[in-house]
């Protein structure tokens, strides 16, 4: 298969510091980090906050896949909530990709519910079986526990 990568490093992908928000630096969601130097990084990496330290963008935690799918390129950021949902943030400025559709897909064939995020509006991919107010219920227990709070 051609296009892949075998180490995911973020490469020139910054869109993890445009489309989170980060409460100790004062960062809105949809809003470049001013320690950003865009297709470069974080001027401040090894002092990040903790939000940004404890991030897991899964492009970067998969061992092969397409370049194709870095956030940067198919305008979505995954990330693995649990043993039963994934959740994407997608780039508002952007329709949804194919390939980001694609992998929603993907991950339902896994066995996951997604969740997707678009300028704080979310979608909900269920599973067969999954039940909407349990996966919610779950993914706000994530959202408690990453950022102490229940919304985006």
């Amino acid at each position: 298969m051609a296009n892949i990568e075998n180490q995911n490093r973020c490469g020139q992908c910054t869109l993890c510091c445009y489309l989170l928000p980060v409460r100790s630096l004062n960062k809105p969601a949809n809003q470049l980090c001013k320690h950003c130097v865009l297709k470069k990084g974080c001027l401040i990496y090894k002092d990040r906050p903790k939000a940004c330290a404890g991030f897991r963008c899964a492009y970067h935690q998969m061992e092969k896949v397409s370049i194709k799918l870095r956030p940067d390129h198919c305008k979505m950021i995954f990330e693995k909530v649990n043993d039963n949902i994934f959740f994407g943030t997608q780039d508002h400025r952007f329709e949804m990709t194919e390939i980001a559709k694609q992998q929603i897909k993907n991950f339902g064939n896994q066995g996951y519910s997604v969740i997707i995020n678009t300028n704080g509006i979310n979608k909900i991919y269920l599973k067969k079986g999954d039940n909407a107010q349990d996966v919610k219920n779950e993914f706000n227990n994530f959202l408690i526990e990453k950022y102490g709070r229940t919304h985006i």
